[in-house]
């Protein structure tokens, strides 16, 4: 079971489930005879005492998963709570009977004959309500020995007897045979070695501890391991199905064991569906149980907290079987598309509404079939494999998450009904014949945002969060006027202005003409032109290379950097200030902050450590690096040469050149290294040219000449 469902809680192994109960049991011992032999607890030492046994119990547990220590704690915490109250009913009692008795001997006689005619009467009804309370009880305790046996039968018989026989025979794989038995086992543990035993020793002691709604209570956070069994039930049965039409041998073995049971009229599939009706008993027999309840009876709050945890159970075991079936019909639908790179089958998605529409072009005005179906938590666009679709082969276009989407109206090119679908890494423009139809779409991709929103903030803690991630939608219904957001810019992907609604730059006014063409900003969605849109910064929304943004973009990104460039260094394999130039001449070369970062193959280049912007980035990514020996000023330079673009890194230092030419030359070959790697430069990279004097020229020697006299 997946935890987003609420019941984290599953178990592998029937010695879990017993290892839960020996614990809980322990703790329930430890504490009671802590409250029968310790009268007069203050509240320090009662929570002194529990914490202590709450130990000695999870301690009992040993190495098991966290989630079984959860369990232990919530059952340890209801058990808590009746210990309090009986504790504190104990404190009443006792106070009662001291300032009672010097009043009970001041009754007169006609008072305390009407007292005891009444008393007579109350002890009558009470009697019928107790004896009903009884037959409750009793018939709790006769359907659980009933349905332990039935259990007995599943686990201990058909299921051990098929591993023991036919795996052995190599009739029946022992995984098919698991997959067959389910977590039957877990379920058998626990109700032979907790709950029946636990309403047995109640019913014995009836008459002076007439309740069962405290068992009940422990018993429902046990009651979420029928979830798995549920969700498994229908395969279940089609393997064993399956399989006795497949073997005779393993129809034999099966007919066998039958008729030595005793139960011979009855299949294997009969008893299976046992534990799926037994929940829902048991929340019948709790209705019943609290209606003859008496408003002030002590087993009033367990059996009412007890039917609210069954009720949950039952409630939860209902929408386990309608999930089993939505994602049938959702595989069954889905299992023929083609580029799904993702799990059809998640916890909680499920088929909402699926459609043909038409599907407007992002820049032009062109339509194209599109078939969407949308699910609770993306909208895939799919278009035929096809030209004739052959029974609804498809393929997916786009996928658009559901999480920040907006949808919005928009007017088609050719006058026809369409609406937007707004992601955060993609936007997608969709047409309909009618009005009512695109409502009907916009409403249902509407309410299937809200409804994912509000399940992701179900999660959250504080109720302003919730709020604050609620999506807005855009309020006026035509596109003309929806703009993305400053402060989203760069973060989610744009609504791209069609091509015909500019006839100039969005940026610089100048019209668009054979040598002037159209480009799209991709952070903003604008026209621009190619001398507006020169510019290249990572955007958010599309991982990897950075993408063509017209100049407002670039500006407003870079303005949002609010790191210096020495924190940016923090995180960097070397950080050094070298020498720098990207024209051919070298002999005057400029000192620049130089870093490569740990996860990045490239080099930033800047000023000084505390600028905001860089100078340079070099992606060092097929980048021919060679040594070169025309710098007059530094000893040991670089030549780096990347398409058409050559640039110069010089040092003087011996050390730091190895360190830096081997970086290069492995990030070079696309090669990430790690800070012992640079560690162990100078035996790992290559070794440094050997500095040779250069000759000097005739001038360079008469102006030596000239400074030595």
């Amino acid at each position: 079971m997946d935890k987003a469902d609420g019941y984290p809680f599953t178990f592998d192994d029937a010695n879990e489930v017993t290892k839960v109960c020996e614990a809980l049991q322990i703790y329930e011992d430890n504490m009671s005879d802590v409250c029968r032999y310790t009268p007069g607890l203050t509240d320090d030492q009662f929570e002194s005492e529990h914490k202590e046994r709450k130990e000695m119990a999870l301690q009992h547990l040993g190495d098991v998963p966290a989630a079984l220590h959860q369990m232990l704690t919530e059952l340890i915490e209801l058990k808590l709570q009746r210990l309090r109250g009986q504790v504190e009913n104990n404190k009443k009692l006792a106070m009662k009977n001291l300032t009672c008795v010097d009043a009970a001997m001041e009754i007169c006689d006609d008072s305390n004959s009407n007292l005891k005619t009444r008393s007579n009467h109350s002890i009558s009804s009470n009697g019928e309500a107790h004896t009903k309370l009884h037959f409750i009880a009793k018939e709790l305790l006769s359907t659980e020995e009933v349905y332990v046996e039935t259990l007995h039968l599943i686990d201990q018989v058909f299921h051990k007897k098929l591993q023991a026989e036919a795996v052995i025979r190599d009739i029946i794989p022992e995984a098919e045979v698991n997959r067959i038995f389910g977590h039957v086992s877990a379920i058998y543990q626990f109700h032979l070695k907790f709950l029946l035993p636990q309403i047995k020793e109640r019913l014995d002691n009836w008459d002076n501890n007439p309740q069962i709604g405290d068992v009940m209570m422990q018993a429902g956070p046990f009651l979420k391991i029928y979830a798995t069994y549920t969700q498994n039930y229908k395969e279940s049965l089609k393997t064993l199905d399956h399989w006795l039409k497949k073997s005779k041998h393993f129809s034999y073995l099966v007919h066998s064991i039958t008729t030595k049971t005793i139960y011979p009229s009855l299949p294997l599939q009969a008893h299976m569906v046992t534990p799926i009706q037994r929940i829902p008993r048991y929340r019948l027999l709790l209705v019943d149980y609290l209606k003859r309840l008496s408003e002030d009876a002590l087993d009033k709050k367990e059996a009412e907290k007890a039917l609210e945890l069954i009720s949950d159970v039952a409630l939860h075991l209902n929408e386990t079987l309608k999930l089993v079936e939505r994602r049938k019909e959702l595989v069954k639908k889905l299992q023929d598309l083609k580029n799904v790179d993702f799990d059809i089958t998640e916890v909680f998605r499920n088929l909402l509404k699926e459609g043909s529409v038409k599907r407007l072009d992002n820049w032009e005005d062109k339509k194209s079939e599109s078939y969407l179906y949308l699910l609770s938590d993306m909208l895939l666009d799919c278009s035929s494999i096809h030209k004739i679709p052959l029974n609804k082969s498809y393929k997916v276009r786009a996928r658009i998450d559901l999480a920040g989407a907006q949808v919005f109206e928009v007017r088609a090119f050719d006058g026809s009904h369409g609406f937007c679908v707004h992601g955060i890494k993609e936007s997608v423009e969709f047409a309909t014949e009618t009005s009512e139809e695109s409502r009907n779409w916009m409403q249902a991709i509407k309410d299937a945002i809200e409804e994912y929103e509000c399940r992701k903030n179900s999660f959250r803690i504080s109720p302003s969060q919730t709020f604050e991630n609620k999506p807005e939608f855009p309020s006026t219904s035509s596109s003309n006027s929806f703009e993305i957001k400053d402060e989203k810019i760069g973060k989610r992907c744009p609504r791209w202005i069609k091509d015909r609604e500019a006839s100039m730059c969005m940026i610089c006014s100048k019209s668009f003409g054979s040598f002037r063409h159209k480009q799209h900003c991709r952070a903003c969605g604008k026209v621009v032109c190619l001398d507006c849109s020169d510019q290249q910064h990572k955007l958010d929304y599309i991982p990897g290379e950075a993408q063509k943004v017209c100049i407002d973009c670039h500006k407003m990104l870079n303005s949002r950097r609010k790191v210096d460039a020495s924190e940016f260094a923090q995180n960097s394999l070397l950080a050094d200030f070298l020498y720098f130039r990207e024209t051919s001449n070298i002999r005057k070369m400029t000192e620049y902050w130089c870093f490569v970062p740990t996860n990045e193959l490239k080099v930033y280049i800047f000023k000084e450590p505390k600028d905001l912007k860089e100078e340079r980035i070099i992606d060092l990514k097929d980048c021919k690096i060679s040594c070169c020996n025309e710098c007059q000023e530094q000893t040991y330079c670089f030549k780096l040469e990347k398409e058409q673009s050559i640039c110069f890194l010089a040092t003087k230092d011996k050390k730091l050149a190895q360190k830096w030419l081997y970086l290069l030359s492995e990030g070079a070959k696309g090669r990430k290294l790690t800070e012992e790697d640079i560690k162990d430069a100078e035996s790992k990279g290559p070794s440094l040219p050997a500095t040779t004097t250069r000759r000097l020229s005739f001038l360079e020697r008469v102006a030596t000449l000239r400074r030595r006299k």
